[in-house]
């Protein structure tokens, strides 16, 4: 049995939710920023089924996979806004931005980040990135003629909880090392924090799913 807390299980399971949501909410036209959505959430069940199976076998320090899931993750974001509706990037932005999240990811490792530490500059850089992209949404919407139900909007949910979740995890990347140094008390309601910012997420993403489409019976 996995010796991780039962809340930090749950966060990890939680991602089901959306996914299970995903494919009982599909309508006949599905907005292609949703089949993206599908497929980033499936891709972060994979990543925390393997995560979870490493630890099991006794690996405990996953931070090699979580450098490939920062670039994955940002990779297929991106990707996603690339068909949202309103367009807020376009595919050659797209591919720039990618461009720059590899280099960055080369130039970290080859300068003097180990692939065992934490993707401090990664993780900073694809929180920053999503974050623009996500108050680029709601700029590009406020200076709209075309009037639109926000809450019906898939875009609008997504952009909510990607915006809540990464600022409110860089929050806790710039001031959480400092504070979860003074006690163990401290680095486990962090880990707790984060867990739930990583419910927060899910939920949301679910409501992407339902505020478009009717769940079928």
């Amino acid at each position: 049995m996995s010796d991780l807390p039962v809340f930090i299980l749950i966060s990890s399971a939680f991602v089901l939710v959306p996914v299970i949501i995903s494919h009982l909410s599909v309508g006949k036209r599905e907005p292609v920023f949703l089949k993206r959505l599908r497929i980033l959430l499936w891709v972060m069940v994979a990543i925390e089924g393997t995560t979870l199976v490493l630890r099991e076998m006794g690996v405990q320090n996953n931070m090699p996979l979580y450098h490939f899931y920062v670039l994955i993750e940002f990779a297929l974001t991106a990707w996603m806004f690339e068909a949202s509706i309103p367009r807020i990037l376009t595919k050659r932005t797209f591919y720039v931005l990618l461009a720059g999240m590899a280099l960055i990811a080369v130039f970290t490792h080859l300068k003097s980040a180990s692939i065992y530490d934490f993707p401090s500059v990664m993780r900073s850089v694809e929180s920053l990135l999503l974050m623009g992209l996500s108050i680029r949404f709601f700029w590009v919407m406020m200076h709209s003629d075309e009037e639109r139900n926000l809450l019906g909007l898939p875009e609008f949910w997504a952009s909510v909880g990607l915006l809540i979740y990464f600022s409110s995890n860089l929050m806790l990347f710039f001031y959480g090392n400092y504070m979860a140094s003074q006690s163990a008390e401290v680095f486990d309601a962090l880990w707790h924090l984060h867990a739930g910012l990583n419910i927060l997420l899910y939920l949301v993403y679910t409501i992407a799913f339902i505020c478009l489409n009717p769940i079928k019976k």
